[in-house]
């Protein structure tokens, strides 16, 4: 990269990005301390570091495909295959192509 600026600006820049200099470690050591202060905010607050999503297990899907067969209606039965479909492709993506045509 190219600094501009001022003789002193320069030399602040390189020592920022210079691995090895005081103001280097300084500042690695900074956003260090910031991250472990969020992560201790977050843990007292209850909240979750996991941001995975909730797993729609086949119990589940069948449940929905259950209540849409009681409405009964053309949109419902789109719904079932649309559900169907991606809750199998979930763990096998590659085999969803032999759905297009």
């Amino acid at each position: 990269y190219e600094v501009s600026g001022n003789d002193k600006s320069k030399k602040f820049l390189e020592d920022v990005y210079k691995t090895g200099t005081p103001l280097h470690s300084w500042i690695r050591d900074m956003k260090e301390s910031i991250r472990q202060e969020l992560f201790n905010r977050m843990m007292e607050a209850g909240e979750t570091i996991d941001k995975s999503e909730t797993p729609i297990y086949t119990a589940d899907t069948r449940r929905c495909n259950a209540a849409y067969s009681k409405v009964g209606t053309m949109e419902a039965i789109i719904r079932k295959f649309i559900l169907t479909t991606l809750q199998r492709a979930c763990g096998r993506s590659g085999e969803v192509s032999w759905l297009t045509w």
